[in-house]
């Protein structure tokens, strides 16, 4: 099978397998070749090329599946990982799951990767480096990050890390409700209680301050983001200041061929810099993360085959899977016809179970090129039945994207 800008070319034929004693109109000069391992009356080989066989078989040309108007990107070569927890990590993302797949990127020279995770790193908020609160005239120099975490509907779970406050006191720290340092304004809360009066830091003998704590300001998590975060002097003066923004974290293929010994990035120098450096994804507060990108590394498509794909948040590597060539299936189907997509019908079979699952798939090259032969597939019926009946290819996700109809 081969796919082009627009749609098919190739063939699909459909050979008989039958023992050469019980086949009365087996052609003596035909390439059949008895098959003593087993009997399949009725059975049937699938052989996708683009050569005719002198056995009894049926032939088809692909065209694309009526109705379909994608890119058929599904039909061309495709790796994929599972994601699971990265070797030796223990932390708080041990659940993380999901799949990453690489293709090669439609005009482009590059790879486009899209991910579907869950159990990641969850949606934080983070204000960065800490500034000196404009106009503040006082003698600290409070410096450190605050970050805020979704912890149900309306309630925060709030992080600190802060050096520079006085030794030994406490003061307040708090989301404000102004989208600039310059222009911070009062608390950020709804309702009648400022829950944000009782949030409160107390500095060691060095000034230094680690803690969190949960708090309910009404808002939503999301309502948060941008929003200039205070930290207070023992005064109540200003002191410092960050907006908070979402926090992304990496996720890159790396040179090793496998999570124990996934190494550094994949990528060969086309710029003095590397190209994953860039690559991130930004989860929600459920700690699920979906989205795509199209990068150079320097490294065609079948380069990537095989090696480790690693997600990382804020404890570091965090998750890890191989890249894996992917297979779709091709079926013979209950349907006559290939011009009226509600009438090609499910797979085509006379059997206690579907044999056409797994058991026929194919697996493209980075051009959308595949070739091969699948089966035996004993689905209970003479090739004879076959005839007339629609063979149907499929892409990612079950989706049909080619179709003929055998004769």
């Amino acid at each position: 099978m081969v796919r082009d800008g627009f749609g098919w070319c190739g063939l699909i034929t459909i050979a008989a397998r039958r023992e050469e004693a019980e086949d009365t109109n087996y052609d003596q000069e035909s390439q059949y070749t008895r098959d003593n391992s087993e009997t399949l009356p009725g059975g049937a080989s699938i052989k996708c090329d683009y050569k005719s066989d002198k056995r009894r078989s049926l032939t088809t040309s692909l065209d694309t599946y009526p109705g379909y108007s994608g890119n058929l990107s599904g039909m061309s070569g495709t790796i994929e990982s599972g994601m699971s927890a990265y070797p030796g990590y223990n932390g708080a993302f041990t659940n993380i799951s999901g799949t990453v797949t690489v293709m090669r990127s439609r005009g482009e020279a590059g790879l486009e990767v899209e991910y579907n995770l869950s159990g990641t790193q969850s949606s934080v908020l983070s204000t960065g480096e800490l500034m000196e609160y404009p106009g503040y005239t006082g003698t600290l120099r409070i410096t450190g990050t605050v970050s805020v975490t979704q912890k149900n509907t309306t309630a925060l779970t709030v992080m600190y890390d802060i050096a520079g406050a006085r030794p030994n006191e406490t003061a307040g720290l708090h989301v404000h409700e102004g989208l600039s340092c310059d222009d911070a304004r009062g608390h950020y809360f709804t309702g009648e209680t400022d829950s944000w009066n009782a949030a409160m830091y107390t500095a060691d003998a060095l000034g230094v301050a680690r803690g969190s704590f949960d708090i309910d300001s009404g808002f939503p998590y999301s309502e948060n983001m941008g929003r200039a975060f205070v930290v207070h002097d023992s005064s109540t003066a200003r002191a410092a200041c960050g907006i908070l923004a979402e926090q992304s974290w990496g996720m890159h293929i790396h040179e090793g061929m496998t999570c124990d010994e996934a190494g550094g990035h994949f990528w060969t120098p086309m710029s003095e810099t590397d190209p994953w450096n860039n690559v991130t994804y930004t989860p929600d507060g459920e700690g699920n993360a979906i989205g795509k990108f199209v990068i150079e590394s320097g490294y065609p498509y079948a380069e990537n085959i095989g090696h480790a794909f690693v997600v990382h948040g804020s404890e570091g590597r965090i998750g890890c899977g191989v890249l894996e060539v992917l297979s779709y299936g091709m079926h013979i189907h209950t349907g006559t016809t290939c011009s009226d997509a509600e009438q090609v019908g499910g797979h085509y079979f006379n059997t206690s179970l579907d044999p056409w699952i797994p058991d026929c798939m194919y697996t493209p090259d980075g051009e959308g090129n595949a070739e091969g032969e699948c089966g035996p597939i004993s689905a209970g019926y003479d090739i004879e039945m076959y005839t007339g009946h629609a063979f149907v290819v499929h892409a990612a996700g079950g989706t049909r994207i080619g179709c003929g109809v055998l004769h």
